[in-house]
């Protein structure tokens, strides 16, 4: 506990999964700190400020919530 009476975040739980199997575009999760495991990629504190603030981000399912949540896309082949 800090001075103040207030409480700081110290431990949590790393991987936060609540599925809507009526609306599976409608499922949450969180994974900490982010999604790269390594620290020098932007990407490494992708959830840190929703897991601060007990947030969930959207697990996009369907092909359109998928096609409107997409950064970047990559295509995968066998040489």
């Amino acid at each position: 506990m800090r001075a103040g009476g207030g409480y700081s975040v110290r431990h949590g739980a790393s991987f936060l999964f609540a599925a809507d199997v009526g609306n599976w575009d409608r499922t949450r999760f969180l994974l900490l700190p982010g999604q790269s495991a390594d620290p020098a990629s932007p990407h490494y504190r992708d959830f840190y400020a929703p897991w601060l603030a007990g947030e969930m981000v959207e697990w996009s399912f369907s092909r359109a919530a998928v096609d409107e949540a997409a950064v970047k896309r990559f295509t995968l082949s066998p040489h």
